[in-house]
């Protein structure tokens, strides 16, 4: 047996004097090889992790604008209607305080009576007690 393990040895120290240096240079350029795959690696989960924080981030800003959106809408909505029940309102109290065209012609005509002299609610009282005396 030790016969045969004799030529296998030779074997093998022949083919670390022929292949020995290159096949440690390819072991070497493999294991600098995997070294720089394994920080590659690891930079591209690190920058997903970030990759994946930030898409957290702006879908939660995101979130918290529309929400800001919505409120502001809806207080604008607010704001809206009551601007408008308050100018519905002063409409309301213009039509209400505002002088009717025909009181206003009324009195128009009473003052220009007045002017010329002439007592019109006199005069429509003297007919009105005419009237009653018939």
């Amino acid at each position: 047996m030790s016969a045969e393990k004799q030529p296998a040895n030779d074997v093998a120290q022949i083919r670390e004097l022929i292949f020995g240096d290159k096949i440690r240079e390819y072991d070497r350029h493999f294991a600098q090889v995997e070294q720089v795959l394994s920080e590659i690696k690891e930079a591209l989960v690190q920058k997903d992790e970030q990759l994946k924080d930030l898409s957290k981030n702006q879908l939660q800003l995101k979130n918290e604008l529309n929400e800001k959106l919505d409120n502001a809408v809806s207080e604008l909505k607010k704001l809206m209607e009551e601007l408008r029940k308050d100018l519905q309102h002063k409409l309301n109290e213009l039509d209400e305080s505002k002088v009717n065209r025909a009181d206003l012609g009324n009195f128009l005509i009473e003052l220009g009576m007045r002017l010329k002299g002439e007592d019109l609610m006199g005069k429509i009282m003297e007919q009105n007690s005419d009237h009653g005396k018939s």
